[in-house]
């Protein structure tokens, strides 16, 4: 999702969680165990354990699922290897940088495989060229466990290069301005930032958002 602050993309993020209740219509989804949705919040820094480990924060919600231990163990380094965090394993929260703690939240967040996962900005502590390269790791990561995604981006850039949709948002009272399917597939290079149908697509989301930031 795309949008202009303040115009709701958090709040729906919040209620498909099942953390919030609309005020009208419903939620449907195909599983309604709550357990299954994994969810990397804005505020990601406060949902991490500073008094556990890098190791020991991602294999929290395996211990929660009561899952055995070798699979725990074969769980959490296959995450840590995935989000390059391996190296940092035995550090506390406290120790690491803002975009490693987002890392940190982000393989917490897929180490169960989730049947729904949720992604509130997901690489905004990262600048720009460690973000291309988690880019690519994430459409990777996508393809292995084929988890439907939903996320919130105020990078028009990530957007399109992550996601099979844009929905981009207007301004309170939110309406979905426009939906655009992205037509490049599933294996993404980075050559594609500079193609001219990359950019054809980047214009019509920013044409959108215009146009709903001023309605």
């Amino acid at each position: 999702m795309f949008g202009p602050n303040g115009c709701g993309k958090s709040t729906i993020l919040n209620i498909l969680a099942g953390i919030l209740k609309p005020d009208s219509g419903e939620i449907i989804r195909n599983n309604d165990d709550i357990m299954s949705v994994g969810y990397v919040f804005q505020n990601y820094t406060d949902t991490l354990l500073p008094w556990r480990s890098v190791r020991d924060n991602i294999a929290f919600p395996l211990e929660i699922r009561k899952i055995p231990w070798h699979e725990q163990e074969e769980r959490i380094n296959k995450r840590m290897e995935q989000f390059r965090l391996t190296e940092h394993a035995e550090k506390y929260i406290y120790e690491l940088s803002g975009g490693l703690k987002q890392l940190v939240a982000i393989a917490r967040a897929t180490v169960y495989n989730p049947r729904l996962l949720l992604l509130d900005e997901p690489f905004s502590s990262l600048d720009y060229s460690v973000s291309r390269m988690f880019w690519l790791r994430f459409r990777e990561f996508w393809s292995d466990i084929k988890v439907t995604t939903v996320f919130v981006s105020h990078n028009v850039d990530e957007a399109v290069f992550l996601g099979d949709k844009v929905y981009v948002l207007s301004a309170r009272p939110t309406q979905v301005v426009t939906e655009l399917a992205i037509p490049f597939g599933k294996n993404r290079s980075l050559d594609l930032l500079n193609s001219q149908e990359f950019f054809s697509i980047r214009t019509k989301v920013l044409t959108a958002f215009e146009q709903g930031r001023a309605t």
